[in-house]
């Protein structure tokens, strides 16, 4: 029997333009702070309804951004279901050893003929802060001009996942 999710293996995704916004909340209440979240995923492997591989995310206060920002590095690992069901851990890499996972949940959604991750995650930031967001995560190629200008950035996809530590192999 064939896997129908094996060709997620060797692929991209990216947070869309309009998927970009992303509430901050603080614990002493409030109105939310606007964040832009431009998160990628570098799915290396896969098998059995398992994949792994590499996340770049950089959160950025709307509207100004700051380029100058590193993405910060996660390992990603999920599993996806036979019917479509996502559920993911992201690790966060870092020399400090700071940071926590960050869980995301989701369903593959088939629209205009593509394969979009629906997914939903939130994170803290801090002891005082969460971030919450949802968005349809869309496969990017060297074909796609996003690949060239990854959306709230003023970067490419592989500059991106550069600047957050990972290796690129542009076809």
């Amino acid at each position: 029997m064939s896997d129908r999710w094996s060709w997620l293996a060797g692929t991209f995704w990216i947070v869309p333009e309009a998927n970009l916004a992303a509430p901050m909340f603080s614990t002493s209440g409030g109105d939310p702070v606007w964040l832009l979240d431009q998160t990628v995923w570098q799915i290396t492997g896969y098998a059995d309804g398992y994949f792994w591989g590499n996340t770049a995310a950089q959160m950025m206060r709307r509207p100004e951004g700051d380029d100058d920002a590193t993405p910060s590095a996660q390992l990603l690992t999920g599993s996806v279901t036979p019917e479509g069901s996502i559920h993911m851990t992201f690790v966060p890499l870092s020399s400090t050893g700071g940071g926590s996972n960050v869980i995301g949940i989701g369903n593959m959604r088939r629209r205009d003929e593509s394969w979009m991750a629906e997914m939903q995650m939130s994170t803290p930031v801090g002891s005082t802060q969460l971030v919450l967001h949802w968005a349809y995560m869309v496969q990017c190629t060297p074909d796609d001009p996003t690949w060239h200008q990854l959306p709230g950035t003023t970067q490419s996809l592989p500059e991106f996942l550069r600047a957050a530590g990972f290796h690129v192999v542009e076809t």
